[in-house]
């Protein structure tokens, strides 16, 4: 039976107000803290009061397989913006991308679809483990007049498009970004250059960090030599530009450069343009991980606190790295700020338990700074943690 899937919106019972804050990548900015700071409308005790608002049907189908990464990759996280000049006047637009390369621009208020795109139907048959035949979460860039906004997304044929928010009308002819079939992950845009990572193997492609000058349509990558990059919100961009993601299971041999089941921050080089590895992380107990299939293909979160930048990490072992970005695992690179005990996966299974995907973060009133970590599993003891202790 074909299967459809439905993207919902919710409302506040007696409230339609918004916050009129965007959301324009996935996890919300480029640090992937996930937080949206100036929501002001939900608490404890009004969140009972949700409603359904409205629902769009896609025409999106399920990803054929049961394996690997194609597991609940339909929809992808939905983006915001909240004033856009379209033909009728300023709109608040929900923006979908779904498997299938089918792109929805959804108005807001009403539910309706303003436009819609399948950008590039691909091949639907070959390796069903990957999330090479869709699209992924795209991100959004505002152009120079305001209320005019630009959509970056790379379909399954490794082209990176950039339509026009209010119409969907191509801003730019399509350009090679990517090899076709490389399972690309959440794309990023940092100072007219929008990056990505692969991850999967797929289409027998290595994996890749790849960044797009918007400007000079130059592309740029760089290979951490062993290990997939799948943490399911892309890079995670620290304050000096370099972006970082972890290392599914290969060999860490760095001098060889080879740099499996580690944290890696590549960076471009101001002089010669080229990404490079500008630093990098890998537990004392890298070996073991390796052997028993424990990634670290999880996409860290970004925070400051009192005058430094901090980067927190997760694998499927179940614990937290607490690193600092200035001194990115001290002169070995496999010193944290802090490591905690393991807070679910006591007996290290492989698969199905752990932390996968992503985790964020977020400063509370007082100022402390909190690490939400989602993980499969029964919790142990040591799984309510507060990184702060450490800092």
């Amino acid at each position: 039976m074909r299967k459809l899937f439905v993207i919902v919106a919710l409302v506040l019972s007696g409230c339609l107000a918004v916050w009129g804050a965007d959301w324009l990548s996935d996890g919300h900015d480029p640090q992937r803290t996930g937080w949206q700071q100036d929501e002001k409308i939900l608490t404890l005790s009004n969140v009972k009061g949700l409603k359904l608002l409205w629902k769009v049907q896609t025409d999106s189908l399920p990803p054929p397989g049961t394996g690997g990464s194609s597991i609940g990759r339909n929809l992808f996280p939905p983006l915001v913006v909240d004033k856009v000049n379209t033909p009728t006047g300023p709109k608040e637009i929900v923006l979908l991308a779904t498997v299938y390369d089918y792109v929805y621009a959804i108005d807001a208020a009403t539910g309706g679809v303003i436009w819609s795109k399948n950008l590039d139907k691909g091949d639907v048959t070959g390796d069903t483990n990957c999330q090479s035949k869709n699209m992924t979460t795209p991100v959004i860039g505002p152009s120079s007049t305001s209320g005019n906004y630009t959509v970056y997304l790379v379909p399954f044929d490794g082209k990176l498009r950039q339509l026009n928010l209010a119409d969907g009308k191509d801003v730019a002819p399509p350009d090679s970004f990517i090899p076709r079939n490389s399972s690309a992950h959440s794309l990023a845009l940092i100072k007219g250059v929008v990056y990505t990572m692969t991850g999967d193997n797929c289409g027998s492609h290595a994996n890749y960090v790849y960044g797009y000058d918007t400007e000079t349509s130059k592309t740029l990558s760089f290979s951490p030599g062993s290990g997939a990059m799948w943490g399911s919100r892309g890079l995670a961009i620290g304050s000096d530009g370099t972006m970082y993601a972890g290392t599914a299971d290969g060999q860490y041999d760095p001098a060889h450069g080879l740099y499996g089941d580690a944290i890696i921050g590549a960076k471009q080089n101001s002089q010669t343009g080229i990404l490079e590895m500008a630093k990098y992380y890998a537990p004392s107990n890298t070996e073991f991980m390796y052997k028993r299939d424990l990634d670290i293909s999880v996409t860290p979160t970004i925070f400051k606190y009192k005058g430094k930048e901090y980067l927190a990490d997760s694998s499927k072992e179940c614990r937290v790295w607490l690193l600092d970005t200035a001194n990115f695992g001290g002169e070995n690179h496999q010193t944290p700020v802090y490591r905690t005990p393991a807070m679910c996966n006591e007996f290290t299974n492989y698969f199905s338990v752990g932390v996968w995907g992503a985790i964020s973060s977020w400063v509370d009133p007082s100022g402390t700074p909190w690490v939400i970590v989602p993980f499969w599993a029964r919790s142990t003891p040591s799984s309510k943690l507060r990184l702060n202790t450490a800092l």
